[in-house]
This record gives structure tokens, sequence and C-alpha cells, in this order.
């Protein structure tokens, strides 16, 4: 969240929604990062030198035809870690992140390219989210903003790790219960486009570990698309069926992009 590489991908994912939404639909919004929190995600290994205490969330938005009607979110996160693989230096080793999560960060840049041209009554805001790593910083720091200023969220589609499963075209959505038309809707979708992806729906307000969270603490419907809830849990259905193979690779410096199975990342993109 705090490195330079970050702050390089930030200015990456602003030029690209740019060129799909125009200038002056795109906004940077900055938050404030606790020293307490990157210590306790680094298990206290700071190391030495000065730290930006900062992170940025970027916003792009198709502006809806009927003033009033609110805004959905179609997200996903662009900060990584590395904080598995032994002795990890995160000012000086890689943290490619290209599972989690450079493919949900590709949808959203995706689903804005092609949206260009389509108008709808209501608005879409595509947003990259930065801070998920040390405990969903930014878009806690956007819903809490969202609820303040009374915003008319109408749903949030969240996406987080959706290219590394290479047994199954396969995405599991994760629901509380106020969210499960959300959940349905994806069914739907795919369903009604003959997409061929099995979408496996998990109604459980605890299942919390992504940013759609932040936006059920502040009572707006959100869901999470994932490869599976969670990457590293042997004793989960789809792994057992053989739907799934765990993704040992999952917080470490080997995430990079040929572990990928991009077909399957392009097929959610579809729904």
């Amino acid at each position: 969240t705090v490195h330079p590489q970050t702050r390089e991908a930030t200015a990456s994912i602003r030029a690209q929604l740019a060129a799909a939404r125009g200038e002056d639909a795109v906004w940077v919004e900055p938050f404030a990062v606790s020293l307490d929190r990157l210590s306790g995600h680094l298990r206290g290994q700071l190391g030495e030198g000065e730290i930006d205490l900062s992170g940025d969330n970027v916003v792009g938005e198709l502006e809806g035809t009927v003033p009033g009607t609110g805004y959905y979110v179609v997200c996903g996160h662009y900060d990584a870690t590395g904080v598995r693989s032994p002795d990890w230096n995160w000012r000086t080793d890689p943290a490619p992140g290209a599972d989690d999560n450079a493919t949900g960060a590709a949808l959203v840049l995706e689903a804005a390219r092609v949206l260009a041209t389509q108008r709808f009554p209501w608005s879409i805001r595509f947003i990259a989210f930065s801070g998920e790593e040390l405990g969903l910083l930014g878009s806690q720091a956007y819903a809490a903003a969202a609820g303040a200023a009374g915003d008319q969220v109408l749903g949030v589609l969240n996406f987080d790790m959706i290219g590394y499963n290479h047994l199954c075209e396969r995405v599991e959505v994760a629901a509380n219960p106020a969210s499960r038309w959300l959940a349905d809707l994806l069914v739907a979708s795919s369903a009604a486009y003959g997409l061929g992806l099995r979408v496996d729906v998990l109604e459980d307000a605890g299942a919390r570990a992504s940013d759609h969270a932040s936006f059920w603490a502040r009572g707006f419907d959100a869901v999470l698309a994932i490869e599976n809830y969670l990457p590293t849990d042997s004793t989960h259905y789809a792994v057992l069926q053989g739907l799934y193979r765990v993704n040992s690779q999952y917080h470490t410096t080997a995430v990079v992009a040929d572990i990928l199975e991009k077909e399957g990342n392009a097929t959610v993109a579809e729904i």
C-alpha cells in the first residue's frame, strides 16, 4: 500500500480509467494508513527509512442519465503483499499479486472500457481500492465517506482473486442475507448468456475477508466474487470435490502471471 511501486500502479490505473471515461470522470481519493496497522501486518519488520503513511483509491464514473438514481460500484483492490514468503522484506522484495488482486483490478478496468459507450439511468463507479491487505483500509474510508454523505449506493460488485483456478470454470459469490439478490443476479446473468461458468453462492454474513465487507458495515448491499472462499481452505467442499486446488502461492512472491488461468478470468468478467 505504501510502497513506491504501488504509487506507480495508482498512476497507471488512473490513466487507464481516464482513457475509458475521460479525465473529468476520474479522481484519486487519498486515505490515511496507521503505522500500527502497517507494523502489525509486517510483524514489526518496518525496516529503515521514512514511510509515506497514505494510500490512494482510484475512482472512475460512468454518469447515469437520470439524476438522483444513485450508483452501483464495480471494484477490486490493487495493493498486494508477499507476507507469507519466509523473510519477506517489503521494501526490497517483490509482491507481484498477479491473482490477489491484479485479476480483480483488471476486471474493473475492462468493465470500465467495455461499458464506456453504454448509458444507464443510474451511475456506475469503477473503483480500484488500496489498503485491502492492511485491513480493508481504502474501502473502509470510501464506504464511511459514502455513508456520511448519504450516497445512494445501489449495490457493490467486488472482485478479488478470480484467475487461479485451472480445474473448473467456477466462481464463488459471497453475500450476506440482504445482498443475496445481487448474487442471484450474477447466477442468472451467467445462465442467460450461456457462459459455461459455475457460479456458487455462499450466503454468510461472516464472509468478510475483502472490500465488500466495508460496505456491509455501512448497510450497503455488496457481494464478493472470488475463485474460492477461502483460497487456502483445504476442507472447502470445492477442494474435496476436485473443483479447486488450494492456492499455495497466496500472499507470496510466487504469485506471478504465469500461474493464472486467464480464460477463466475473462469468463468471470463477462458476468
